[in-house]
């Protein structure tokens, strides 16, 4: 489950402060489901820039894990590149899109008999997870944690369950992100659309509060390119990555002046999107 954005409009995605209330904070969790529920059927073919972004995390695979957690599973799409890695090891996909995990269970399948070299599928909140102390050789999330309100808690809740001399990878995004969408929609007054991402600093900082002791961060900017803003939207849209606000409404106007914007950027290759992608790489 990844990425961030307004649909074929600017509309509010993550509140610049995070909400004070449980309820609130539950809100937030359910429209984020329901996006991705609604892109689940399409989401493997559509996300391209996400499996790119992936290939790193396989860089910092250590050498041995027989009980691993991918959490923000989306429909499995790191599956086959852990498995390559730990064919006897449990796998376990976590995510809190149901529909994104019965794509997964119908691309990969579910063992219903616990034990080495199965994959098992849950419905679960990054922050509280169901699992016990210490009981992960291995976390892995692609892309997924940018959309968790309380960033301090994720890691620590990741920090829980792995165990002493284990590691968590996660691949998140960083200010800049979708850059280009944001020029292209922003109005006076009105929030582009695009969520708002947390620094290098505050993700270093978030992990020590979390209690990690080996904290490893690498940031590095991914370009892709398509052929127009349709093309540009269709990749976003496509991929769940909208929480739409209510009350948004675009005119034709408010189209053909991003699509405007956006032509000035264009390159050989086409319309760029850009992402700042954080590596972190923990450990006790």
């Amino acid at each position: 489950m990844n990425l961030p954005l307004p649909s074929a409009a600017p509309r509010q995605t993550r509140p610049a402060t995070p909400p004070d209330t449980d309820d609130l904070a539950a809100n937030w969790q359910r429209r984020v489901a329901r996006a991705f529920s609604r892109a689940a059927s399409g989401y493997a073919e559509q996300a391209v820039a996400q499996a790119q972004m992936a290939q790193s995390l396989g860089d910092y695979f250590p050498a041995q894990a027989r009980s691993i957690v991918d959490v923000g599973c989306g429909p499995g799409s790191l599956t086959p590149a852990i498995r390559r890695h730990y064919p006897e090891a449990r796998l376990l996909g976590v995510d809190v899109t149901p529909a994104m995990l019965d794509e997964a269970r119908r691309r990969h399948g579910a063992n219903r008999v616990a034990g080495a070299g199965d994959n098992h599928w849950l419905c679960a909140d990054a922050a509280r997870l169901p699992l016990r102390d210490g009981s992960q050789d291995l976390v892995v999330s692609n892309l997924a944690i940018q959309w968790c309100l309380d960033l301090p808690a994720v890691l620590a809740e990741f920090a829980r369950v792995t165990r002493r001399g284990g590691r968590t990878i996660v691949n998140t995004l960083a200010p800049g992100t979708l850059a280009e969408i944001d020029l292209a929609w922003s109005r006076p007054a009105t929030s582009s659309g695009v969520l708002a991402f947390s620094d290098l600093a505050t993700h270093r900082q978030a992990a020590a509060l979390g209690g990690w002791r080996r904290i490893h961060i690498s940031q590095r900017r991914e370009r892709f390119y398509y052929a127009d803003l349709a093309a540009v939207m269709a990749s976003v849209k496509g991929v769940g990555a909208q929480v739409a606000r209510d009350g948004v409404r675009l005119t034709r106007g408010d189209i053909e002046r991003a699509r405007s914007r956006y032509e000035t950027l264009r390159t050989r290759r086409g319309l760029p999107v850009s992402y700042q992608c954080l590596t972190l790489v923990l450990e006790h």
